[in-house]
């Protein structure tokens, strides 16, 4: 029997592969994202012309598990590790255990079927398929920075960060990040604003409400690698930022 805080685990959809009797026998390789580039051939030009797409790909990769302790009830317990692992289509957190301070947005894409669990069982193993966003995300990006004045945020990350930006204040407000202006019109309590999904909302009822027309502006804000100045225009209280800081 091993002691769970010396094996490798994997937390997956709000749950540890411990809670289902697996931990992963080996760190999966890291295997950078692809940066997506063209290569254009010029009539009369000597090499290829790059051009940079400015996005990366994913990445697909496995993780091996091994059975922690010996198994009552083989179909109950393929069930649970079925439901834990592809009940949930959507990106999910993932992270190891030895990597507690990052994460990444993850999907399971093997089908697991019956037989792979019968597999696991006999040979004590079972290879399971993911494929993952390329950031890896830090768990500091992710607390909320409250602002009541203008101010700098520093992004301590290596890559540009698509923040998401809760505004609270009501009537016409401008918001400036660095050098980039973006404007609401009527605003009603407050705004959220993702660059990410670049779409502004409020929550109604548990449910997000769009709010994309009152923004009279086309872009949304990124913040730059290190510092970021914040300032704004107009009846607010105050700003809520989560950075979304990540590296490759």
């Amino acid at each position: 029997m091993y002691a769970n805080n010396d094996l490798l685990s994997l937390n997956y959809n709000g749950h540890n592969s411990t809670e289902f009797n697996l931990a992963i026998a080996n760190r999966p390789p890291y295997t950078a994202p692809k940066r997506q580039v063209e290569r254009l051939i010029v009539e009369g030009r000597h090499g290829d012309l790059m051009l940079d797409n400015g996005r990366y790909e994913n990445v697909e990769f496995s993780i091996l598990f091994f059975i922690i302790d010996g198994v009552d009830n083989l179909r109950n317990q393929a069930s649970e590790i079925f439901n834990w692992l592809k009940v949930n289509f959507q990106y999910t957190q993932f992270f190891l255990s030895d990597d507690p301070h990052y994460f990444y947005l993850a999907s399971c894409t093997s089908e697991l079927n019956l037989f792979e669990f019968e597999e696991l069982y006999d040979n004590g193993s079972l290879n399971v398929e993911f494929v993952r966003k390329p950031q890896r995300f830090s768990r500091i990006g992710q607390e909320v920075i409250t602002l009541d004045k203008p101010n700098t945020i520093f992004n301590p990350e290596t890559q540009e960060s698509a923040p998401q930006i809760t505004i609270f204040g009501n009537g016409n407000i401008t918001l400036i990040v660095n050098n980039l202006t973006v404007a609401f019109n009527n605003v009603n309590d407050y705004v959220v604003i993702d660059s990410e999904f670049m779409n502004c909302f409020k929550v109604e009822n548990g449910k997000k409400v769009s709010q994309n027309h009152l923004k009279i502006t086309l872009e949304y804000p990124n913040f730059k690698v290190g510092k970021n100045e914040i300032s704004w225009v107009g009846n607010v209280s105050k700003i809520e930022v989560i950075g979304r800081w990540w590296r490759l």
